[in-house]
C-alpha cells in the first residue's frame, strides 16, 4: 500500500493542514514551532510500530477551541487523521483471494482515526461485481439461475439461496461457500479484514532516539518478556540484529574466547556499515564489551551482565564511551543501525518519519544523511522528513517539497497549514529551498575542471558572443571545458573556491580590478588550484592600462550597443572622439553620461548593452562598426586562456 495523500485536524495546532500529497521522498519545511513535529506525531499514530504509542489524548485536542469540544467530545469525537492509500498489485491479489475479481471499484482506500482511537476505513467494494462472480463460478443451469437474477448483494444472494425449497447440489454448494467466505459481516468488513494486516506501520524517529552506551542484558531480557521495550531498546535489538546475535545469545555464552570472538567479528560488521555513509571521519570503529556487572554500580548496571558500545579512534588510539562522542556521530549511527535492521525485515512494509534528522550533522553529514535515505531507504520504503536545513533538501526534487507554516489571517489564527501545490509566499519558511538552490546554482557552475573567475555577468555573455563568433569563422576560439563564473572581482576569488572549488580543478582569472589584500591568495598557491600567470587583465590586449572587458570592444561598438539597449535615438552618448576629461573606461563615461540626465530618463547597467548584443545577433553582426579589430582582440584573450587547459 501507497501512502497518497494525508490531512491532519484537530490536534495540537493543527486546527486542519488541508489534504497535502505524499511522494516516496516528502520533505516537510518550515520555521520552528510551525507544527512540523505535531504533523509527524499524528501521521505515527495511525499504525505505530509499537502499538502502545497509538491511542490520541483528549488533552491534544486544540486549546482555543477546547471549552467548545469538551461538551461533545464523549457522544462525537474529532477526527484527526485522513489517510488515502494506493492499493499495489499484491494488495489487489490478496483481495480478489479473498472476494474474488474486480472486487474494488477503486485502487485507492481511506484510513481514518479521531479521538474515539478507532481505526476506519472507506473500501470501494463493487458489491454488484462479488455477486457476479460467486453466481457465475458456481455453474448453475437456466433454472437454477432464475431464482437469483435480481441479488446485488451478498445478503440478498444468501436470502435468495436460502429460500429455496428443495435447491440443487449447486445451489447448495453456493450457499455453502457463500456462508464460509463471508461469515465475518459485511463485505466490506471482509475487505477491512484482509487489508489491516497489510497496512504499513509508520515508524517514527527523533534526535532523542538514540542507541544507549551500555545495556543490562539481565535487565532487557526482563523488559523484553514483560513486552515493555521502549524505541530505544528496539535499536539495541537492531544493533545486536546486525551483529547476528541475540541477547539470549549474549546471555548463554560461558566461554570467554568465544564471546571476544563474537563481539570482534560484530564490530568489524557494524563499523563497515556505519562508515560507508559515514564520511566525516574514516578512522573510527566500533567496539563492543560484554563484562560482568559490578556490585558498586548503579542499578540494573549492578546485576548479571552488561554490553557496553564504545568507539575507538585510530587516529589518536583511544576509545571513549559511545555517549561521549559528539551528538551528531551518535545520532547517525543509531539512525543508521535502526533503519539497516528495517531493510532486513522483509516481513512488513514501512512509511518512515524522520523528525528534524541530521540536526546536529555536519552539512556534509547531512548529505550523506540524504545519500543513504535515497539509496538504501527509498527503493523501499517511503520517507516524510522534516527540516529547515539548506543540505537536507535536494534541488533535483522539488516536486517532493511541502512548506509548513503557522498561519493568521488577520487577528484570525489558522493554525498550521500545509502548502502542496503552492508553496509558501513567506521569506522565512522558504528560506532552506532558497538557499539550496542558490547552493546548487553555483556548485553547478564550477562542475568543469577549468573554471575562468569574471568580475560581473555582462563579461560572461560578450566572452560568449565573441567565440561563437570566432566560431563562425573557423578562429580560435574559447574552449568549451571553460566555466564562466561572475564572482566580484579579485577579492571574492578566495571564498569562492573555499566553499566550492576541489583540488582537481583549476581557476584562471580575467580581471580589471586590484586585491585589497593579496595575501588571501596564499592557500589557493600551495593547494594549486590557482597558478602563476592565470590572472589575465583586460590591459593585456589594448593600449589602455585601466581597461575592462566593454573596452576590448572598442568604443564605436560600445556606443552601438548603448545606444541600441537604452533606445537613445539622438545620443550623445560617447562621442567619436574621447573627450580629454572624459574617465579612461568606456563604462565610467558612459556612467557619467546617465548621471547627467534628467530624473524621468533610463538608469544605466551595463548588463542591458551585452543582453542587447546576445538578443540581436543577426542584425548587429552586419552592423557592428570596427568588429574585426575587436574580434581580433578577443582571440588573443582566448588563445592565452586555451593554452592553460592543457596545463
Amino acid at each position: 500500500m501507497i501512502l497518497e495523500t494525508a490531512r491532519v485536524e484537530n490536534f495540537k495546532c493543527i486546527d486542519d493542514s488541508t489534504e497535502f500529497t505524499i511522494r516516496s521522498l516528502t520533505g516537510l519545511v518550515g520555521k520552528n514551532e510551525s507544527g512540523k513535529t505535531a504533523l509527524l506525531n499524528a501521521l505515527y499514530r495511525v499504525n505505530p510500530i509499537l502499538p502502545n504509542d497509538g491511542p490520541f489524548a483528549d488533552t491534544e485536542y486544540p486549546r482555543r477551541r477546547w471549552a467548545s469540544y469538551r461538551r461533545r467530545r464523549q457522544k462525537s469525537p474529532d477526527r484527526i487523521v485522513t489517510t488515502v492509500w494506493r492499493l499495489e498489485d499484491a494488495d489487489v491479489a490478496t483481495l480478489t483471494g479473498a472476494l474474488g475479481p474486480d472486487a474494488l471499484a477503486s485502487p485507492r482506500v481511506v484510513v481514518t482515526k479521531g479521538y474515539d482511537n478507532q481505526l476506519r476505513w472507506q473500501i470501494d467494494v463493487d458489491e454488484r461485481r462479488v455477486v457476479s462472480n460467486l453466481v457465475r463460478n458456481a455453474r448453475l443451469d437456466a433454472e437454477d439461475l432464475r431464482s437469483l437474477w435480481s441479488a446485488t448483494t451478498v445478503a440478498e444472494l444468501t436470502r435468495s439461496l436460502q429460500g429455496i425449497g428443495e435447491p440443487s447440489p449447486a445451489q447448495s454448494a453456493l450457499l455453502a461457500e457463500v456462508q464460509q467466505r463471508f461469515a465475518q459481516g459485511s463485505l466490506a468488513e471482509q475487505a477491512v479484514a484482509v487489508l489491516a494486516g497489510r497496512l504499513p506501520r509508520f515508524l517514527y524517529f527523533a534526535d532523542y532516539h538514540r542507541l544507549p552506551a551500555e545495556v543490562s542484558i539481565d535487565d532487557l531480557l526482563r523488559r523484553k518478556a514483560a513486552d515493555r521495550l521502549t524505541v530505544t531498546d528496539l535499536i539495541f535489538l537492531a544493533l545486536l540484529e546486525l551483529a547476528h546475535t541475540s541477547p539470549e545469545q549474549l546471555h548463554q555464552i560461558d566461554q570467554f574466547e568465544y564471546l571476544v570472538a563474537e563481539l570482534e567479528a560484530a564490530s568489524q560488521r557494524i563499523t563497515n556499515d556505519v562508515l560507508e555513509y559515514w564520511s566525516q571521519d574514516r578512522s573510527l570503529e566500533v567496539e563492543f564489551r560484554c563484562d560482568a556487572a559490578r556490585p558498586h554500580d548503579r542499578p540494573p548496571f549492578n546485576t548479571g551482565y552488561v554490553l557496553r558500545t564504545r568507539i575507538r579512534n585510530r587516529r589518536h588510539n583511544v576509545t571513549l564511551a559511545f555517549d561521549e562522542r559528539s551528538s551528531g556521530f551518535i545520532w547517525f549511527f543509531s539512525f543508521l543501525v535502526w533503519l539497516s535492521h528495517l531493510r532486513r525485515d522483509q516481513g512488513h512494509d514501512y512509511v518512515i518519519l524522520l523528525d528534524e534528522p541530521g540536526l546536529s550533522l555536519h552539512a556534509r553529514a547531512q548529505m550523506d544523511l540524504m545519500r543513504f535515505v535515497r539509496e538504501q531507504l527509498l527503493p523501499a520504503y517511503q520517507v516524510i522528513y522534516t527540516t529547515h536545513s539548506p543540505f537536507m533538501i535536494d534541488p533535483g526534487h522539488l516536486d517532493g517539497l511541502r512548506t509548513v507554516e503557522d498561519a493568521t489571517t488577520g487577528d484570525q489564527v489558522l493554525g498550521t497549514k500545509v502548502g502542496d501545490r503552492f508553496l509558501s509566499s513567506d521569506p522565512d519558511t522558504t528560506f532552506p529551498i532558497r538557499a539550496a538552490l542558490a547552493y546548487d546554482v553555483a556548485r553547478r557552475a564550477v562542475v568543469g575542471t577549468q573554471t575562468l573567475l569574471l568580475d560581473r555577468p555582462s563579461d560572461v555573455l560578450y566572452l560568449k558572443w565573441f567565440a561563437r563568433e570566432l566560431q563562425r569563422q573557423g578562429r580560435e576560439h574559447l574552449d568549451p571545458a571553460w566555466s564562466l563564473v561572475p564572482i566580484g572581482g579579485l577579492d571574492s576569488i578566495a571564498p569562492f573556491a573555499a566553499l566550492f572549488a576541489s583540488d582537481s580543478q583549476k581557476i584562471a582569472v580575467l580581471t580589471d580590478g586590484l586585491m585589497t589584500h593579496p595575501r588571501r591568495l596564499e592557500g589557493l598557491w600551495e593547494r594549486g588550484v590557482l597558478q602563476f600567470g592565470r590572472i589575465l587583465r583586460p590591459a593585456l590586449y589594448i593600449a589602455q592600462e585601466d581597461a575592462q572587458v566593454e573596452d576590448l570592444l572598442g568604443r564605436a561598438i560600445y556606443r552601438e550597443l548603448v545606444t541600441g539597449a537604452f533606445d537613445l535615438k539622438e545620443s550623445s552618448v560617447l562621442a567619436v572622439d574621447r573627450p580629454a576629461d572624459a574617465p579612461a573606461r568606456l563604462v565610467a563615461e558612459v556612467e557619467s553620461y546617465f548621471a547627467s540626465m534628467p530624473p524621468w530618463a533610463p538608469k544605466f547597467d551595463c548588463f542591458a548593452p551585452a543582453s542587447y548584443l546576445f538578443e540581436n545577433t543577426a542584425t548587429l553582426r552586419l552592423a557592428l562598426p570596427d568588429l574585426d579589430v575587436a574580434l581580433d582582440r578577443f582571440e588573443k584573450l582566448f588563445r592565452d586562456l586555451n593554452s592553460m587547459v592543457a596545463d
